[in-house]
């Protein structure tokens, strides 16, 4: 008799629970994976492509091994030693803006 209740009630706990994880899952955003990937540190390597200097920030046009190009951002860029044609790794934070990918570098190391 002990263990038929036992049973019973531990069914009952479990589709208690599952009805609780059924209610709690509509108000939980979803990530999708390419979010997971966006606001993560990343490195990059390529060539520069092309420089755009701005007052507080440059831009960088860098193209991979996979001739895919990237853009990345360059905060402070009064001490910015870089020109065309460079071979650079970036370390960065990999982040959306405006519907594009793009690198906001912390570390740039000439090769």
């Amino acid at each position: 008799m002990e263990e038929h209740s036992l049973q019973k009630i531990a069914l009952l706990v479990s589709v208690m629970g599952l009805l609780l994880l059924l209610f709690v899952s509509d108000y939980v955003p979803a990530q999708t994976k390419e979010q997971s990937f966006l606001s993560s540190k990343t490195t990059v390597q390529g060539v520069v492509k092309s420089i755009q200097l701005r007052e507080k920030v440059a831009f960088l046009t860098i193209e991979g091994q996979k001739t895919e190009t990237m853009e990345v951002v360059v905060f402070a860029p009064e001490s910015l030693y870089l020109q065309e044609g460079d071979y650079i790794e970036i370390i960065g934070t990999l982040e959306e803006y405006q519907g594009k990918k793009e690198v906001l570098a912390e570390k740039i190391i000439l090769s």
